[in-house]
């Protein structure tokens, strides 16, 4: 918000009532200053209004420089981050930004006031405690509005006045109002004020004036409609998601949504249709060129996803894989900017609801069984821009763990299974890291010692295989030929002829990706000395401090090796990766669902008596891993490429916590006959939330 604003006498809003601000713009011709009342409402009072959905920023740059005011001047012209002149609000002079001025000139009407919900104006941005309010309250804002408008720029009016491309003049402004005079946009407000009579007998509700749409505009136009920005950009997401009524705005057209939806076809490609799914599935993709489809994708994402508003799909974790790469200012508002359309997360601004699921999130990290919520406490994530990254990151995947709700339609239960959690929730967990930027990394020390962290969760996992060979240390394999012959002659030992063949193919690619890799990408090849991670193929009870630190051998020795490279290693089922320096011959590579997060384990020798339900492994330290081989010995783009991978997957969420120890039975088809059949099969890995988020930086899904 502009600084300029900050002496703006904002009128209050309730504290402890749901409530909003509306701002009503009066009537007025094209080239009249805007002007407009703001009033505070509650919810309770049943406001009427028209939820304006838009870009801060120009959604062209051909948009940018368009005159706001009919005695605009060249030396006027501003650039795109820079605010229009003032509207008057409340008799007082304020400034919003350029595309925002657009929109409200194009929805004014020359003979009825408009009421419009503004983010910019209707929420007092330099207020953070009102800020976290509001926008916990953003879901209810717009669901609750008679319709939403997507603002979504309007066409280039410097086309024909080229003269007026860089500096826009009055030509320019009057070919607007031209356009706004023979347009719809000025005739919705008319539309949204009841009638006094009822046209239809027993109608209980006054009617309103059916609204006017534009007719259906050429190919080409769509196109560009398909270019704005506006589709890239997050809080239109669940703008456009959650009303019942959505209005399409173009300069001064106006078409109704299902008239919109229809033109641009969205479900004929990359749709998302179908019914509740058992684990998360990956985006679709598109089919057309790919020019083509890179110009539509944004918008057939957005659009396609509201096709989806009343389903289980609309979960915080999906909406977070499809949408957490779009743009914001605030890279919280990747999350923020999401609850408010997650049918599995409702939100809040208040404290005490988020320390109470905490406490409850502890108790349970302790119990076999992940228990339902009480409804009371009906999952609520706190909206606060002054939290850590770290700390949102926490809240969020501990949420998720203990407290969504169920997305499956097969157990017919409103709660998530703990099993199911426990399979997805490394994937989830990298998810959201990537959605804030890896800000975590920045806040957090990469060599910082975990500790002892009262939240734990238990993934499972897969043991992918087990190292059979290590090879030389990252330095010395890209720059030494004769490290590299060495390296690759050892093969011959552990796979006959044909195997080789398939592991030259792994190998090929692999690295070609590894000769990239920067020091950010080494760092995260590292040993993780944490005594609180424990692997078991049944679940155990989270043992204490002392208790950890037992099952660790050697712990000293092994963070000797905390500064050394990462080594190239081979292993058994075609695996070949980079491993921590504490990695040994022996040890086992675990692998989590649908992503290429991996972990080295090691199994310990130990005679303690409540061990003996199976073989227990301690935590060595983060791997980097290549793509593993499909049966026809083609390179996957991911392990969820793999249907025999995921079948394996749907095999272990009904056996895990059975204490089925059979791992042959739950073994992937397809996969190499290398690996002792005690050291194959899912794994449950007890950790902390620090040590998941080392696991989980910056994989991908």
């Amino acid at each position: 918000m502009s600084t300029r604003n900050a002496s703006f006498p904002y009128p209050p809003v309730s504290a402890d009532k749901d409530a909003l601000r509306i701002l009503t713009i009066e009537p007025g011709d094209f080239s009249d200053q805007v002007t407009c009342t703001l009033d505070s409402l509650l919810f309770s009072d049943k406001p009427k209004y028209v939820a304006l959905s838009y870009t801060w920023g120009s959604p062209y740059r051909d948009n940018a420089n368009l005159p706001t005011m009919s005695s605009f001047s060249p030396s006027s012209t501003q650039p795109i981050s820079a605010p229009s002149p003032p509207i008057t609000v409340n008799n007082h002079p304020f400034h919003i930004r350029h595309n925002l001025h657009l929109a409200l000139l194009h929805l004014r009407s020359s003979t009825h006031p408009i009421s419009i919900w503004a983010d910019a104006v209707c929420i007092n941005q330099s207020n953070t405690a009102e800020r976290n309010k509001q926008v916990s309250l953003m879901s209810f804002i717009y669901t609750r509005a008679s319709h939403v408008v997507v603002w979504l720029g309007t066409k280039n009016h410097t086309m024909n006045h080229p003269a007026a491309a860089s500096s826009p003049g009055p030509a320019v402004y009057r070919s607007m109002s031209l356009e706004w005079k023979a347009g719809q946009t000025q005739h919705l407000a008319a539309c949204l004020v009841p009638q006094t009579t009822t046209p239809y007998p027993g109608r209980s509700q006054p009617a309103r004036t059916k609204i006017r749409c534009s007719p259906k505009p050429p190919q080409g136009t769509l196109m560009r409609l398909a270019e704005s920005t506006y589709w890239t950009r997050l809080w239109v997401v669940q703008e456009v998601c959650l009303p019942r009524s959505l209005l399409v705005v173009y300069g001064s057209d106006i078409w109704a949504y299902e008239e919109f939806q229809q033109w641009v076809q969205v479900g004929q490609s990359g749709s998302v249709a179908g019914g509740p799914q058992r684990l998360p599935q990956p985006p679709p993709r598109h089919t057309e060129s790919e020019p083509v489809a890179n110009i539509l994708a944004p918008m057939r994402r957005l659009l396609e996803t509201r096709e989806q508003r009343h389903t289980s799909m609309m979960t915080l974790e999906s909406l977070v894989e499809r949408f957490g790469g779009n743009e914001c200012s605030e890279l919280r508002d990747r999350i923020y900017g999401l609850l408010g359309c997650a049918n599995d997360t409702p939100t809040t601004s208040e404290d005490h609801v988020e320390q109470r699921l905490s406490r409850l999130s502890i108790t349970q990290s302790s119990q076999r069984a992940v228990s339902p919520r009480p409804r009371g406490l009906a999952g609520l994530l706190k909206v606060d821009y002054n939290r850590s990254f770290y700390d949102l990151w926490r809240s969020v995947v501990g949420f998720v763990f203990h407290h969504t709700k169920s997305t499956s339609g097969k157990t017919g239960v409103e709660y998530l299974s703990g099993e199911e959690r426990r399979i997805t929730i490394a994937r989830t967990a990298g998810i959201i890291q990537r959605a804030l930027g890896q800000k975590l990394d920045d806040e957090l020390s990469p060599l910082e010692r975990p500790q002892r962290d009262p939240e734990s969760i238990k993934a499972v996992g897969y043991i992918a295989g087990e190292i059979v060979q290590l090879g030389p240390a990252y330095d010395e394999l890209v720059g030494s030929f004769r490290a590299r012959q060495d390296w690759t002659a050892c093969w011959d030992e552990f796979y006959d002829s044909h195997q080789v063949s398939t592991l030259r193919r792994i190998d090929e690619e692999y690295m070609a990706r590894i000769y990239g890799y920067d020091e950010d990408n080494l760092d995260r090849v590292r040993n993780i000395p944490d005594p609180f991670v424990i692997g078991s193929l049944v679940p155990v009870e989270r043992r204490t401090a002392e208790e950890h630190e037992s099952f660790y051998v050697n712990r000293d020795e092994e963070e000797r090796h905390i500064d050394k490279d990462p080594r190239i290693c081979l292993g058994t089922e075609y695996f070949i990766g980079l491993v921590p320096p504490a990695a040994r011959v022996g040890d086992v590579i675990v692998r989590f669902w649908n992503c290429n997060a991996a972990v080295v384990m090691r199994q310990l020798s130990t005679n303690t008596p409540d061990l003996t339900s199976g073989p227990v492994f301690m935590l060595v330290g983060r791997a980097d891993i290549a793509n593993p081989a499909d049966i026809s010995g083609k390179t996957t783009d991911k392990i969820a490429a793999s249907p025999e991978y995921d079948a394996h997957f749907e095999r272990c969420a009904a056996m895990v916590g059975t204490g089925v120890g059979d791992a042959s039975s739950i073994r992937p088809a397809g996969y190499g006959e290398g690996c002792s059949q005690e050291k194959l099969g899912a794994i449950y890995v007890d950790m902390g939330l620090r040590t998941l988020q080392l696991i989980t930086a910056n994989i991908e899904v």
